[in-house]
């Protein structure tokens, strides 16, 4: 959550950057619609599933830099 936050909060910042800004918001967007199928998915009990969400989550988070823990 603090990484989609972060990353939709960067969005402004990264609007001039004409090399990034649409590779940044499709990362932002997709990653915002992970986290909801990840508390899909937790919610459902699929833990296996989560997992699977989650790791494709933190690949995105850690591409951006949001420096959360």
């Amino acid at each position: 959550s603090c990484c989609v936050d972060k990353m939709f909060a960067e969005l402004p910042n990264r609007m001039c950057d004409t090399c990034n800004y649409q590779e940044f918001l499709d990362n932002a967007l997709v990653a915002e619609g992970l986290l909801k199928a990840l508390r899909a998915a937790g919610s459902c009990g699929d833990s296996t599933k989560a997992d699977a969400i989650l790791a494709s989550l933190q690949k995105i988070c850690n591409w951006a830099d949001c420096n959360c823990s």
